[in-house]
């Protein structure tokens, strides 16, 4: 068959069979009407996204504020932990201070 732009050329009818049968097969695999009715059926709605959108965030604020709980409840022990070394250390300078100055 000649190019698809030179519409004054005859075709055969074998050609224009064998050309049908190409075009009646990219036809098939194409979807209906019936299969993305089908489908549309299936997608989530803009409502569905905005309400999934919405518990997203609303579990992500729940679980950044007990996350946020945990580290503060960590740093807290943390700190009285230092604190407590620390004041173990300055008890035993001052001992040793009273010591040395008694001595």
């Amino acid at each position: 068959m000649v190019g698809p732009a030179d519409m004054s050329t005859p075709v055969t009818r074998g050609e224009l069979r064998e050309e049908i049968q190409r075009i009646d097969l990219r036809l098939a695999q194409m979807a209906t009407k019936a299969d993305l009715a089908q489908l549309a059926t299936q997608m989530a709605t803009k409502a569905d996204l905005a309400q999934l959108a919405t518990q997203m965030a609303y579990n992500l604020d729940l679980w950044g504020g007990t996350l946020f709980e945990r580290l503060l409840t960590e740093l807290a022990r943390h700190t009285k932990a230092v604190q407590e070394a620390l004041s173990t250390q300055i008890s035993t300078f001052d001992d040793c201070t009273q010591i040395c100055l008694l001595a």
